[in-house]
């Protein structure tokens, strides 16, 4: 099912599955939802450790090697040993109050490096004098700072190593015997190193930058509190690492998990990469079919195969936006914020364009289209048809086209040459909620077979459309028009710069007929005899009453036309005209005189039936059926065939019901 509007169409998600063939692309996101289900199991938990705000991104950051096919569970597998060596929860600060996403740290770092290494040296000759904390310089074995020191506090908490009869020795040969002695012993000396003078004037001169600067708040508390950050962070990028080491460590069951099961996998995906690089030639054709038949303001090219397949977070195309002039390299997020929704669809187009070309060497291939003549704009809507033409001449596909849009019908029709009945079907809805498929051909070339094959119901139904030609070509100085506004609205006699206009109720089947006649000099079964023949003659109204009533009585048998066009144009005819009528006489009985205006008057005569009758009984019955009818039978039918559109779109049945409810009103017209 090819729908543009589908979420799985969305230009915002990734489209990377779609880069290559059907069993492939199968296999790959069936193993990538397994590996999947288990990383959001550990990357819950390590939100929760860390605090980090997108921990998945900030790893791939911090540990990718750069390489084009380093993704996700490839950078998981070698961070692997790194975190088995780590100390789980070594620090205890919120990821991003320390690595902010805005830079402003790693900033502030870069710019006080001096004022840091002097707090460095400050700080370890001050540690060195310390009996309980080891500095990092200038001594044997590993430091012991306070960030180690409230780590061994973690583990003694519940004074359980403390119970079975242990001690801690310090340095100075003193013995803690508590929990609560040890963190009284850090706490104390942590103190006394901060309180030092010289200490406290290394801090100031950090502190003055950050103080001054709003947005390191978080970063100058967390260094408050852990005063060895600043000393890490000599290394931004090791400390880095070193900080993920440690909080996944934290989770380090749910992390090797994770990192076990894509080992088992590896292998299949490696296949998937190498048949994914096979396929890129085929891809970039693809691409290019996209560039050189649709419109839009972009053109697009594939960067790399092998990420784009296997890294399902985002697709590695590349975009460039073209101004006429020349094409601009764009972020794919940039080029987005800045497209209409139409051209926007434009990715669903590459898309469809994707699973045709995939399928196009298999067999039984069925593509099904919703309504694309309002998923696309115009260019791209018959674009996609000629694209589907060249399949469909080679017998590799079978389609089928869904549309409500009658002038996107018959072009379709036209360029995919689908002229016969099983090409060309109707979806009738009966009464009984039944819907049936009917032939279509009384509806593919309205215009050519009213004029082909003149009938009393035909010649009726020209009227708008004669109406709206003569308009444009002024014929009979504008008389043509005028005779058949008459015609379409319910007026009194009129004069003009062109003669006397007969009102609608005294206008004659001969004047119509002599008006075709002159209008159509060249075809013969328009000459006046020809069409004098096939219509009583009577007054305009009455044909066009008797007409109505022989719908009315076709449309309880079995094989009545309910996809003709004749028909429903007819009805809108007939419809508009008594409640036009019936308004009228509404007026005049209450002693209203009403001025015809020059457009719109169904509508002008339904707003002064709501201003003037809203307090009479059968108002709110009266309202609803005129409501009705100025929707579903257009004010204005053009010759542009767009605007046939509603009736088309629209069941005979509804409009017989409308009629019957305006015929329920006893207009005479």
């Amino acid at each position: 099912m090819a729908n543009p509007d589908s979420d799985d169409l969305d230009p915002r998600e990734s489209i990377s599955s779609l880069l290559a063939s059907a069993p492939l692309k199968e296999k790959y996101e069936r193993i990538r939802m397994e590996l999947d289900a288990k990383k959001r199991i550990f990357l819950a938990k390590l939100k929760k450790l860390s605090g980090s705000s997108d921990c998945e991104t900030e790893i791939a950051v911090t540990f990718s090697d750069g390489s084009q096919a380093d993704y996700d569970y490839a950078i998981y597998e070698r961070m692997l040993p790194g975190v088995e060596e780590a100390q789980a929860n070594r620090w205890n600060f919120r990821y991003n109050d320390v690595f902010d996403k805005a830079g402003k740290v790693k900033e502030f770092l870069d710019k006080h490096k001096m004022e840091i290494e002097t707090y460095f040296q400050t700080y370890e000759q001050v540690l060195s004098k310390s009996s309980f904390f080891r500095p990092v310089t200038g001594s044997q074995g590993e430091a012991f700072d306070p960030s180690r020191a409230e780590t061994l506090e973690k583990s003694v908490k519940d004074d359980a190593f403390f119970a079975a009869g242990h001690s801690i020795t310090i340095a100075n040969g003193d013995s803690v015997n508590s929990y609560k002695a040890l963190t009284s012993l850090r706490l104390k000396e942590i103190k006394r190193i901060l309180s030092d003078p010289q200490l406290e004037k290394a801090f100031d001169a950090l502190d003055k930058g950050l103080a001054s600067n709003v947005a390191l708040k978080t970063f100058r508390d967390a260094i408050a509190k852990h005063p060895d950050l600043l000393l890490e962070l000599r290394d931004y990028e090791g400390f880095k690492r070193k900080v993920w080491y440690s909080f996944v460590a934290g989770a380090i069951d749910e992390f090797r998990t994770v990192v076990e099961d894509y080992k088992g996998r590896k292998k299949d995906l490696d296949n998937i990469m190498r048949k994914a690089k096979e396929e890129l030639p085929r891809w970039r054709e693809i691409v290019d079919i996209f560039n050189a038949r649709f419109h839009a303001p972009f053109k697009v090219s594939i960067e790399n195969q092998r990420d784009l397949v296997l890294n399902g977070a985002a697709p590695s195309l590349k975009f460039f936006y073209d101004d006429g002039e020349r094409e601009i390299p764009c972020e794919k997020n940039n080029l987005l914020s800045i497209l209409s929704k139409g051209e926007l669809r434009a990715f669903g187009i590459l898309q469809i364009v994707f699973q045709i070309e995939a399928r196009k060497n298999g067999n039984d291939n069925l593509l099904i289209f919703d309504d694309i003549a309002d998923s696309f704009d115009y260019k791209n809507k018959y674009a996609i048809i000629e694209y589907l033409a060249d399949y469909l001449a080679e017998g590799r596909f079978k389609v089928i086209i869904l549309t409500h849009n009658f002038d996107f019908y018959r072009t379709i029709l036209l360029r995919l040459e689908l002229r016969s009945n099983e090409s060309s079907l109707m979806a009738i809805k009966a009464s009984n909620g039944v819907i049936t498929l009917k032939p279509a051909d009384d509806i593919y070339d309205v215009f050519g077979r009213w004029l082909n094959k003149p009938t009393p119901r035909t010649l009726l139904a020209m009227v708008p459309f004669v109406r709206n030609l003569s308009g444009y070509l002024n014929a009979d100085n504008g008389r043509h028009f005028l005779v058949l506004t008459h015609c379409l609205h319910f007026k009194s006699e009129e004069r003009s710069c062109c003669g006397k206009i007969k009102a609608t109720s005294h206008l004659l089947t001969d004047d119509i007929l002599k008006l075709y006649h002159d209008f159509f000099p060249e075809r013969d079964n328009f000459k006046i005899d020809v069409l004098r023949q096939s219509v009583d003659s009577c007054r305009y109204v009455d044909w066009l009453i008797a007409e109505l009533s022989h719908i009315q009585d076709e449309s309880s048998l079995p094989n009545f036309n309910e996809i003709s066009l004749d028909n429903k144009v007819v009805l809108a005819i007939g419809i508009r005209l008594l409640a036009e009528k019936f308004v009228i006489n509404q007026l005049q009985l209450d002693g209203q005189a009403y001025t015809e205006p020059n457009k719109d008057q169904t509508r002008d005569l339904i707003d002064k039936y709501r201003k003037r009758f809203s307090s009479r009984p059968g108002y709110g019955e009266n309202c609803a059926i005129l409501f009705k009818v100025a929707m579903m039978t257009p004010e204005q039918i053009h010759l542009n065939s767009f605007m046939y559109e509603p009736l088309v779109d629209m069941s005979v049945r509804e409009l017989l019901k409308l009629y019957d409810e305006v015929s329920a009103w006893k207009v005479k017209l």
